[in-house]
């Protein structure tokens, strides 16, 4: 079973946006960690300081996403914010990787 919450904060702050949308997760999740998390957020913020809030309030340090130019989730959009989409399951695991040259070689770039 694949369980699914996404979420949007519009704190300014870095740290404080990646402390409320860990809080948010962890809510949704009935307090129990996530396993991964996709995140988009506005070039404003200082990634090292939210991600770091981010992986320690949701509990996990899966994960992976991209600046954006627009934020959004199923209850709200904007922009200058951050959103987020986080997984919880218990058949399924999840890893972050980098794939590098992938227009050389995609097979090893995969790997």
């Amino acid at each position: 079973m694949l369980d699914t919450i996404t979420t949007l904060t519009t704190q300014k702050d870095s740290a404080a946006a990646g402390a409320e949308l860990g809080g948010s997760i962890r809510q949704a999740f009935g307090g129990a960690a996530a396993d991964a998390v996709l995140v988009f957020a506005s070039a404003q913020y200082d990634y090292q300081r939210l991600l770091t809030a981010l992986a320690q309030s949701c509990g996990t340090g899966v994960i992976a996403g991209s600046s954006s130019a627009g934020e959004f989730s199923n209850l709200a959009r904007g922009e200058g914010h951050v959103s987020a989409l986080a997984m919880r399951s218990d058949t399924m695991r999840f890893a972050v990787g980098l794939g590098r040259q992938l227009s050389r070689d995609p097979a090893a770039a995969a790997r």
